[in-house]
């Protein structure tokens, strides 16, 4: 699963029995923050509850979102396959994994 977005206005403890409930179904949750704002740390939790991966990005930055979304290549093989793609948005992607 891929969210992409800047803010997290939603229950944190409603995210966060979904977020149980997708990682022990195996879904890693992606999450991709535009710009920095340390007021959502929700993101970090849901992925570390999801074994997925929370990672900031630049505002506007839309070559470096396109190369963080290669999850595709991780949700269809793992993490072999993403390691076998090692573009710059693999690596960045695999330094966040939980």
């Amino acid at each position: 699963m891929v969210f992409v977005s800047d803010a997290m206005e939603e229950d944190s403890a409603t995210l966060y029995a979904i977020a149980r409930e997708l990682g022990q179904r195996g879904v890693p949750v992606f999450l991709f923050q535009e710009g920095g704002s340390s007021k959502v740390n929700v993101f970090g939790e849901i992925a570390r509850l999801t074994k997925g991966a929370h990672y900031h990005f630049a505002p506007g930055a839309d070559g470096e979102l396109a190369d963080l979304l290669r999850v595709a290549a991780y949700a269809a093989g793992g993490r072999q396959a993403l390691q076998a793609n090692l573009s710059a948005g693999a690596m960045k992607l695999l330094q966040h994994l939980k």
